[in-house]
C-alpha cells in the first residue's frame, strides 16, 4: 500500500501508477485510471491541502514464497507527459513472511513470558 501526496500544491499535479490494483482518493485528490487504464490521477491546487491517494498493489505467492513487489509512481504537471518525461520513484518490497509466522511467534513469546514469570515467582516463594 502506498500513500501518495504532493509536497507542493502550487500547480495541478498528475500521477500515474501502472502497478496499482486499487486506488482511493482523499481530500479532493482523484484516482483517475490509476492501475486500470493508464490515465492519471490528479491533485488540484484549488482543493484541500491534505490531498492524497492510497494505492494498493497485490503480491504473488509461488510455491509458498512471495515474490518481491516492485512499484513505480510517476508524476508531472503535464497530463500528456510521456513516461520518459515524468519524474518517478521506484521501490522494491520483499516479503518477510511475518504474516505467516506472526500468530505462532506471538503465542510462543507469550508462553515463554508466562513460564519465566512462573519460574521467578516460584523461586521467590522458595527463598522466602
Amino acid at each position: 500500500t502506498w500513500i501518495i501526496r504532493p509536497e507542493d500544491l502550487t500547480a495541478r499535479i498528475f500521477v500515474w501508477d501502472a502497478n496499482a490494483a486499487d486506488c482511493h482518493g482523499f481530500g479532493g485528490a482523484l484516482c483517475g485510471g490509476i492501475g486500470t487504464d493508464g490515465t492519471p490521477g490528479t491533485f488540484d491546487p484549488a482543493n484541500e491541502d491534505h490531498q492524497n491517494v492510497i494505492v494498493t498493489q497485490r503480491f504473488k505467492v509461488v510455491d509458498g514464497q512471495c515474490e518481491p513487489v516492485v512499484n513505480t509512481v510517476e508524476w508531472s504537471t503535464d497530463p500528456n507527459a510521456l513516461p520518459g518525461d515524468r519524474e518517478s520513484l521506484t521501490v522494491e518490497y520483499r516479503c518477510s513472511g511475518a504474516n505467516a509466522l506472526g500468530w505462532p511467534l506471538l503465542v510462543a513469546s507469550f508462553v515463554m513470558a508466562v513460564a519465566v514469570a512462573w519460574y521467578i515467582s516460584r523461586r521467590i516463594q522458595w527463598q522466602s
